[in-house]
């Protein structure tokens, strides 16, 4: 049987009137017990002649970062930078063999605390250095982690340790990157 509307009025209008105090208690605007308001959360400035107080000064609760007028230190940067190479041409730990063309993937993450970086955008550079030193791939993004490859020819490049290197900072901060290698070797076919 359905319940009257006069029953559920009178049975949630208890609650509601309590809801309605506790909002009252909590408002400063709202008189103490001696008939004076209550003083508020945050101060404000207040000036006497010649003196005056900034707002910043005299704040007791945090100011909402899209108040901030004055710098403050960036986030946590890019503490450290993972590599993770992979290639269905290798055939032993980072040992690669191709007959003509060698394909690595590569993948790198920004870490910060443990964790992957969350900034929207970083500068990212990854290079790939043959046994030369010679630079085969530079790639440039603007992602925190992402992934590249290489097109590796041992014929033309030639077999040995090959060097991948991933610079990686945030975007606000592009002269202070954080940098991480990695190395794999490439051998001859048959050998």
């Amino acid at each position: 049987m359905p319940t009257p509307p006069r029953l559920v009025a009178a049975l949630a209008a208890p609650f509601l009137l309590l809801g309605s105090l506790t909002a009252c208690a909590s408002d400063p605007a709202t008189p103490s017990a001696g008939g004076a308001p209550s003083s508020p959360a945050v101060a404000t400035p207040s000036s006497t002649a010649g003196t005056s107080t900034s707002p910043i000064a005299s704040t007791t609760a945090a100011t909402p970062a899209s108040e901030t007028t004055t710098s403050a230190a960036p986030a946590a940067g890019i503490d450290s930078v993972q590599l993770r190479l992979d290639s269905s041409d290798e055939v032993s730990p980072g040992v690669l063999q191709g007959q003509g063309i060698i394909f690595v993937e590569i993948e790198w993450m920004g870490v910060s605390d443990g964790a992957a970086y969350d900034g929207e955008k970083c500068a990212a550079v990854i290079t790939v250095s043959d046994p030369g030193g010679k630079i085969v791939l530079t790639d440039r993004q603007s992602t925190c982690s992402g992934d590249t490859s290489v097109t590796i020819r041992p014929g033309t490049t030639g077999t040995g340790t090959y060097t991948v290197t991933a610079s990686l900072a945030p975007w606000e901060d592009a002269d202070n990157a954080t940098e991480s290698t990695s190395e794999f070797d490439v051998i001859a076919w048959g050998t």
